[in-house]
């Protein structure tokens, strides 16, 4: 009689390691397959993002190399960058325009340069906020056509 309990206890152990290796198997199957449903989601989402933009072809202005002293209040810092002005490639008026007006566009680069502090250009959001009111003050005195673009070629704070 105990040897009939001892074959029972023996059997019922073998068929709950097949169920956990069945389960395990199972949710691992599961897992792989909610992974490469979401791969192909992200990857077709990002495929549509790259559909939908439209490549523009750009034209660019070597403004020059900068060396201004920023408003911070002790007066011992000055950031030296290389700025490079983009616009679109059709418009060759203005290529002529940046060139004609260089002094008054380095000008007013320069006047948004040293307006800045250290602690302005030192976020993450910095060099692109300076970005946007470059070309908002070079888009001012331009007649012919509008900036697309502003772009670094060295930026660097000391």
């Amino acid at each position: 009689m105990r040897e009939v309990k001892n074959n029972k206890a023996k059997g019922n152990t073998k068929i709950t390691i097949l169920i956990i290796i069945l389960g395990a198997i199972l949710i691992g199957a599961a897992a792989f397959g909610g992974y490469v449903l979401a791969s192909k989601a992200s990857s077709n989402a990002s495929a549509e993002k790259e559909g939908n933009k439209q490549e523009i072809k750009e034209d660019v202005h070597q403004a020059g190399e900068f060396l201004v002293n920023l408003a911070d209040p002790n007066g011992k810092r000055y950031l030296k960058t290389t700025i490079v002005l983009a616009f679109d490639v059709s418009n060759k008026d203005l290529k002529e325009e940046l060139e004609n007006k260089n002094d008054a566009v380095r000008d007013s680069i320069i006047s948004v340069l040293r307006t800045k502090k250290v602690g302005d250009l030192s976020t993450a959001t910095g060099p692109e906020e300076l970005k946007k009111e470059i070309i908002a003050r070079v888009n001012s005195i331009l007649g012919k056509g509008r900036l697309s673009s502003v772009y670094y070629n060295d930026f660097v704070i000391q």
